[in-house]
């Protein structure tokens, strides 16, 4: 799969009722890896968990930070499709 219309047709064809589509949300790269090992073939990501790993309240992350650790976990996308 490299084009996003063959992610996004991958995504949508696990919405089906038998079985269910199951969400994990990852905080980092290490969760990622961990859930996808696991056999989640679809990840969401958590604020607040992310925040929780910086030992921080939900809602107490900056929209800069956000950003920027959504940049690191994209960068390591790869690494996750190899997964």
């Amino acid at each position: 799969m490299n084009t996003h219309t063959d992610r996004a047709a991958a995504f949508l064809a696990l919405h089906r009722p038998d079985p269910p589509l199951l969400l994990a949300n990852a905080w980092d790269v290490g969760s990622a890896r961990l859930l996808a090992s696991l056999g989640f073939r679809a990840l969401a990501t958590t604020s607040s968990g992310y925040a929780a790993s910086l030992g921080r309240l939900d809602y107490s992350v900056s929209r800069e930070e956000a950003l920027a650790h959504a940049a690191r976990e994209l960068a390591n996308e790869a690494v996750l499709d190899a997964a």
